[in-house]
């Protein structure tokens, strides 16, 4: 007879990643490496960095986080060029810039410590539609946690989300 049929979702959900922390063999991966590999997954499916993205994991000392260099697109980049950033975009770590598009991100991870990850992409479909002057404009933006992924679809959107929950 099946044990786990009646147990609430929280429970489901703190037992699931008990066994994955256990398992799953990507437990030695750096954040640096996940952070690169995200991109290179994004760039595989049809999403590109620049203005038309930026990703960003928090780093190693508060108000720190890992951040793409301006200028790269998702499949260039490694674990070793990924650049270490403080919230005013200053460049602790690595060689280049930053992509000032990124202050948005000092303000969510300030705003919610639960947030480890932001990844902000154009859909393909919707840089087309701009290509060809069209009035839609798309973006997507994802809010990791440990355990909770929030995506919107539009910035104001993600913004009045971070802000409301730090609140």
């Amino acid at each position: 007879m099946a044990k786990t049929l009646a147990l609430p979702k929280d429970q489901l959900v703190k037992q699931a990643l008990t066994q994955m922390q256990k398992t799953l063999a990507d437990n030695t991966w750096t954040d640096r490496q996940k952070l690169a590999l995200t991109c290179r997954i994004l760039f595989e499916n049809g999403h590109d960095s620049g203005l038309a993205g930026q990703i960003t994991a928090r780093g190693p000392q508060p108000g720190t986080y890992y951040t793409q260099q301006l200028g790269l697109g998702f499949d260039e980049i490694t674990a070793g060029n990924l650049l270490l950033v403080n919230e005013d975009l200053e460049v602790l770590e690595g060689h280049g810039m930053a992509n000032p598009a990124n202050r948005f991100h000092s303000w969510v991870y300030r705003a919610r410590p639960d947030v480890n990850c932001i990844i902000h992409t154009t859909r393909p479909t919707s840089r087309r539609c701009r290509c060809w002057k069209c009035r839609c404009r798309s973006r997507t933006w994802t809010f990791a946690r440990s355990t909770t992924i929030a995506h919107f679809s539009k910035a104001g959107r993600a913004y009045r989300w971070a802000m409301r929950k730090a609140n």
